[in-house]
């Protein structure tokens, strides 16, 4: 805001809704839905983004760029050895100049496969997503949802 020294004067508002769901024995499938919208003057790395290690594995970062952003995903998490797990994912997002402009057609769907190293108090991630525009490898901290 101005007012306090800044630059920018905009607001981004952003729901995100998670669930997990145990299968079996380790075995859970997790889901998440996330809406964004950004409103006011934006520096482009805060619009609403479709394509990084967050939002889209398998498009290069900042593929998909607007003020309004729909992002669903899921994943199959499973164990694998020890402290060892895999991940089957798949993710589909739309961006677009508001809200009102997201529709079901035109989403970009990616999927992939991951591995996840449980440590203490955190975890190491390394996943591999697939999209109609190549094959793109993350390596991060954390899950995605």
């Amino acid at each position: 805001m101005p007012s306090l020294g800044s630059d920018w004067d905009y607001r981004k508002y952003r729901i995100e809704a998670s669930g997990y769901l145990p299968i079996f024995r380790k075995h859970v499938l997790a889901g998440r839905l996330w809406i964004q919208s950004v409103s006011g003057d934006a520096p482009y790395f805060e619009l609403s983004k479709v394509g990084d290690s967050w939002t889209g594995r398998g498009y290069k970062s900042g593929r998909f760029l607007d003020r309004a952003m729909a992002l669903a995903s899921l994943e199959y998490r499973f164990p694998l050895f020890r402290k060892l797990g895999g991940v089957a994912f798949t993710d589909a997002g739309r961006v677009s100049p508001d809200l009102g402009g997201i529709r079901l057609a035109g989403w970009h769907p990616d999927w992939g496969l991951g591995l996840r190293y449980y440590l203490a108090n955190f975890v190491v991630r390394l996943d591999v997503g697939r999209s109609v525009e190549g094959t793109r490898i993350f390596f991060m901290f954390g899950q995605v949802f």
